[in-house]
């Protein structure tokens, strides 16, 4: 009867050894992460000059660290940044006339905007943070 016993725990204990490998977080496949950012600083650098102020803006970054991609939506639009670099420290990424740079230590964003006149440029910076979802 101990023998019998002793053979049914080794049952369940491999039964669940073998679950816990077949969901373990190494083996899942992770989604993108969402994270909502406030931009509140703008400084706009144009012919020579340099203006700072102050602005309240939100935009929502989706990153996607084992596809290594990076998608920003703001008011214009969702566009997917190209040549994504991500570290331990922190994720870089460009397209176009936008590039992202984020610290991953204090998830400080800055975010810049160039325009076809090469003497224009806008850089936002701001805080990001896990986008929070809701229960209902």
């Amino acid at each position: 009867m101990a023998s019998a016993i002793a053979g049914d725990a080794v049952k369940v204990s491999l039964a669940l050894g073998a679950a816990l490998m077949l969901f373990s977080p190494a083996r899942a496949t992770a989604a993108p992460k969402s994270f909502d950012c406030r931009l509140t600083v703008v400084e706009t650098k144009a012919s020579g000059k340099k203006d700072v102020g102050s602005e309240q803006r939100s935009i929502v970054l989706l990153i996607d660290e084992q596809a290594k991609t990076v998608m920003v939506q703001q008011d214009s639009g969702a566009r997917a940044l190209n040549n994504v670099t991500m570290s331990e420290h922190n994720i870089n990424g460009y397209v176009d006339d936008l590039s992202l740079s984020v610290d991953l230590s204090s998830w400080k964003i800055a975010l810049q905007t160039y325009k076809s006149d090469p003497d224009w440029q806008s850089i936002e910076f701001g805080d990001c943070a896990p986008t929070v979802k809701s229960t209902r």
